[in-house]
């Protein structure tokens, strides 16, 4: 019985990576930088074989980030949460 039941649950989950982004927006980052970020975090996933979905919440100091919008029943079922910290590096000044 607990194959059968294995073999449902396996057939009624996606077998496909989902990431979803909370607070890129206010993240202050270039795009640039935000798209690499994505396309490692999605290839890190895929090649640890999670098919699933996952989080990502761009965390900059300046403006905080809600985590009230995030999907609670997401976070119940035991997704991956990432954060990223958002910060522009200033330039160094030579004295």
């Amino acid at each position: 019985m607990w194959k059968q039941l294995r073999t449902l649950l396996a057939f009624s989950q996606s077998d496909q990576l989902t990431i979803s982004s909370h607070g890129q927006e206010t993240c202050g980052i270039p795009f640039e930088q935000v798209t690499d970020v994505m396309k490692w975090l999605g290839l890190s996933l895929m090649a640890a074989g999670y098919r699933a979905r996952a989080h990502i919440i761009w965390d900059n100091p300046e403006a905080s980030v809600s985590l009230d919008n995030l999907p609670k029943e997401s976070l119940r079922r035991d997704n991956p949460v990432f954060l990223y910290r958002c910060s522009v590096i200033a330039p160094c000044r030579h004295r």
